[in-house]
Formats: structure tokens, sequence, C-alpha cells
């Protein structure tokens, strides 16, 4: 069976360079993902909405697995079944990420490719709305999965610290403990100026409490998305978190039609 209706230009250019980023995204790591694996013995075990056990492959377990993902992502891609291979791709990404994600945070942001994957698997029946026309359903579920992962960002911030995360205390100590753990030299250089601190710390609560303007115009939605990905930059080089390889290829969603 194929994908019925008519045929949808931007999510479909969505779809296209989605699927193809984490395609190519498996091609490149899964030898340095093998190399994981061994890893792993005495870290806990993954579980799906904390309920449902990841089973834990071994090294041709898990090429196999990673077989399977780079097919039914590469079929995505396309046009063609495209539907069938998203359905096909979302249970393939727990069971390779299951392998190799161990940190809870890191986990968390992952969990958005499996609800992007689901929304695209939907899109031909997602029924319009008198707001938003039918192109655009898809799209903006896909906006609100991360202004979810941005908002809740922040909210964390203050229920853990309060407004006085603000002061910049807060980021210089994440800095000084990333800095202690992976010797980082720019974590070291900027935990020394509180001020830096400061600011940056004000931003980043800023951008991540605010994101949900991106949902008011394309413009800021664009704006937005240049920040985000400043920000995961920002994280990958000063505390080697590496959010923008999960999250980075979705703000696509911001610049496509």
């Amino acid at each position: 069976m194929s994908d019925s209706g008519p045929p949808i230009d931007a999510v479909s250019q969505f779809r296209f360079a989605y699927c193809g980023y984490w395609c190519f995204f498996l091609l490149l790591t899964h030898i340095k993902h093998c190399r994981f694996l061994p890893q792993r013995l005495g870290l806990p075990e993954v579980r799906v909405m904390g309920q449902f056990r990841v089973p834990r492959w071994n090294g041709p377990g898990f090429t196999v697995t990673g077989i399977f993902f780079v097919i039914a992502l590469a079929g995505a891609a396309g046009n063609w079944w495209s539907t069938m291979w998203l359905v096909l791709s979302v249970p393939c990404y727990f069971l390779y990420f299951g392998q190799i994600i161990i940190g809870s945070e890191i986990l968390k942001k992952s969990h958005s490719v499996p609800l992007i994957l689901g929304i695209l698997a939907m899109a031909p029946w997602l029924e319009p709305h008198r707001f938003v026309p039918a192109a655009n359903v898809p799209l903006l579920l896909i906006k609100l999965v991360l202004v979810q992962s941005m908002v809740s960002a922040g909210m964390w911030k203050l229920k853990n610290y309060g407004w006085s995360w603000a002061d910049g205390k807060a980021l210089r100590k994440h800095l000084i403990k990333h800095h202690l753990w992976g010797d980082i030299p720019l974590a070291e250089y900027l935990a020394q100026n509180l001020i830096v601190c400061r600011i940056l710390s004000c931003l980043v609560l800023l951008m991540e409490l605010s994101f949900f303007l991106v949902l008011v115009s394309p413009v800021l939605g664009q704006l937005y998305s240049v920040l985000a990905v400043g920000f995961h930059i920002g994280t990958a080089f000063s505390m080697r978190i590496h959010y923008w390889k999960y999250l980075g290829p979705a703000y696509l969603v911001f610049w496509v039609g």
C-alpha cells in the first residue's frame, strides 16, 4: 500500500531532510557506537516510558538493528510507502539508541526523535483545523515538541534554582563540574568570569521560557531556531553535552515551505 492524499510539500521537505540526516548520522557513527557496547556492564537498563525494558543486544544484534534502522529511515525519506517506513523506524530507534544512550538528560532530549517520526507517520491522516491549514498540522505538532523541550528546560531551572539561576553561580558550578570531569578549557575560562556567567544564564533562561513565541510567526521561529542551535553548540563546546545531535535537525521545521 502507498500513502494516499495530495502531496504536502513542506512536510515532504522536512521528512526528507530529517530522515536523511539520521540515516547519514547512523552510517557515520555506527562503528563508534559499537565500541561503546562493552562499556555498558553495570550501567542501568533503559526503559521506554519507564515501563518497557529495552533488550540488550550484542555486537551482531546491534549491527542488524542499525541496518534495519537505516533502511527504514532511507525509505521514510522517499515518497514510496514512506508511512510504513516511518512506523517501522520508531521501534528501531528504541532498539538501537536504547543500547548506547545512558545519560538521563541526553535520553530525554533524544526522545524527540521517535515523537517526530511518529508525527510524520500520522501526517497523511491528520485532520485540518479551521485555524491551521492541513499541510501545517504535522509541522505545528513538531514545533510543539520543540517548545515543550525548551520551555520545560527553563521550568526545570526555576524549579530547582528559582530566579537565582540568573545570578550565574549555578551555571558556573556546572561549568566547573564539567571541566573537572573532562578537562574542558572553555568551561574553565567561562567559570572564571561571573559576569559572563550571569549574562549567559539570563539569556538562556529568557530564550527557554519565551520559546513558545516560535508559534506566533515564521520569522520568530527562524530567529529562535538560530538561537537554539547556537545554544546547543555552546553547550557542546563548553560541557561536551551534545544535544545538537538530537534536536538540531528538528529545527529545520522552521525553515521548510
